[in-house]
């Protein structure tokens, strides 16, 4: 792989992680769990079938579909330079061709029998299963993704998120005082309930809470939100900033998960929320008990 196909897959890696996270919120039915899991894949060619236009959006599929694959069978990203797409290669030790999830999502197209996608699943999981037999003490081994895989080998901290998380914690004393009985935020799941009260007493509106004039109370109730889930949840801080000349599906305009601070958790099905997401759900509805509700997603 030349030095112009490694850009071109860099380049299309580094938008998977805010692909995947906004793909149940804007490309699958919000039923359709996402877990990297065979069984889930059933679901996502199913919602692909009922609505074909959803392989408009074949990116994040695709990213998803060669995921879960790779969880099965190891392996990698490589750049298909005649497709001019991304592939996946399998642990070398089970000799398997690339697979093109994007010909994956086609075929699903085509044949429209619901299961191509577990079909292939299948595939791979009989072909690890056959390499097993011979070797006990083999496992296929995938290639880390950056951004996606619950743990790094070496942590990139993006630079704009680092400035933010500490002047957030700077300015948590002065946001405390603003409310009184500053003891009470300690972080704990039960103080949201306080959390929630304040927001409607402070914001009557989204207009209101997106105001520039009271942006430090909003920014800093975003930091406490997803301060609760980061020590209590395992979840982790994550920003994907918004790059130069990216394309309008990746810009802060059309896609929340891009240029906003999120929390992501470590295990499960690595659910995310955008803390300014559900500071605004609970001002527009109003309705006591919303926050605890929406932070409920979170597996504990």
């Amino acid at each position: 792989m030349g030095s112009g196909s490694e850009l071109q897959l860099q380049e299309w890696l580094d938008q998977l992680p805010p692909r995947l996270d906004g793909l149940s919120d804007f490309v699958l039915p919000a039923d359709v769990g996402l877990d990297f899991s065979p069984e889930s894949l059933p679901r996502v060619e199913q919602a692909l079938l009922i609505d074909p236009a959803l392989a408009d959006s074949a990116d994040p599929i695709a990213g998803y579909l060669g995921e879960t694959l790779m969880r099965i069978a190891g392996g990698g990203w490589r750049w298909d330079d005649v497709a001019g797409r991304p592939v996946v290669i399998t642990d070398q030790a089970l000799g398997l061709a690339p697979i093109s999830p994007y010909e994956l999502i086609m075929n699903a197209l085509d044949r429209k029998s619901g299961t191509v996608f577990a079909d292939t699943a299948a595939e791979l999981e009989r072909a690890v299963a056959d390499r097993r037999a011979h070797d006990r003490k083999w496992q296929p081994e995938k290639e880390h993704t950056s951004g996606v895989d619950r743990s790094a080998p070496t942590a990139h901290i993006d630079p704009w998120l680092s400035d933010w998380l500490e002047v957030r914690r700077r300015s948590h004393p002065a946001w405390t005082a603003q409310f009184g009985a500053a003891d009470a935020w300690d972080f704990s799941v039960a103080s949201l309930d306080r959390l929630e009260q304040q927001l409607l007493a402070r914001f009557g509106s989204v207009e209101d809470l997106l105001d520039p004039a009271n942006s430090e109370l909003a920014e800093g109730a975003c930091w406490y939100l997803g301060e609760v889930a980061v020590r209590h949840r395992d979840a982790a801080w994550v920003h994907h900033p918004e790059e130069p000349d990216a394309p309008a599906e990746q810009t802060a305009a059309q896609n929340p998960w891009i240029g906003r601070p999120y929390v992501k958790q470590n295990h499960g099905d690595l659910h995310a929320e955008i803390p300014i997401g559900l500071i605004r759900a609970v001002v527009r509805a109003r309705e006591p008990g919303t926050l605890q509700r929406r932070f409920g997603s979170f597996e504990p």
